[in-house]
């Protein structure tokens, strides 16, 4: 989370998010690739549009949170069809971090 240094655990509404991993591109054509935050009380699901992406590299991505995400806990789930080669993985993989982020 940019907006208040925190690593691991919250996203500030309407704030810079920074990824960091290895082979994390956003890239391929079906569905589910992108990056999506997932409510864990409601299980209710946010999109984060790619116009919101600011930095899609093979190791880091950087995006803004939605201004009106609710508050709650959520899990941040990336998927892809990036791979180290110029040939696209068939299948999106995806990746669901381990951490549970806040948003108050």
């Amino acid at each position: 989370d940019v907006t208040s240094g925190e690593e691991n655990t919250r996203i500030t509404p309407g704030g810079g998010v920074n990824m960091t991993g290895s082979r994390i591109r956003i890239d391929g054509e079906g569905k589910s690739v992108g990056i999506s935050l997932t409510h864990q009380e409601s299980g209710e699901v946010v999109t984060i549009p790619m116009n919101t992406v600011l930095i899609n590299d093979p190791s880091k991505i950087s995006f803004v949170a939605p201004a009106n995400l609710p508050a709650g806990d959520y899990k941040l789930s990336l998927t892809t069809q990036f791979s180290s080669t110029n040939i696209k993985l068939k299948e999106p993989r995806t990746f669901t971090f381990d951490y549970i982020l806040n948003v108050a």
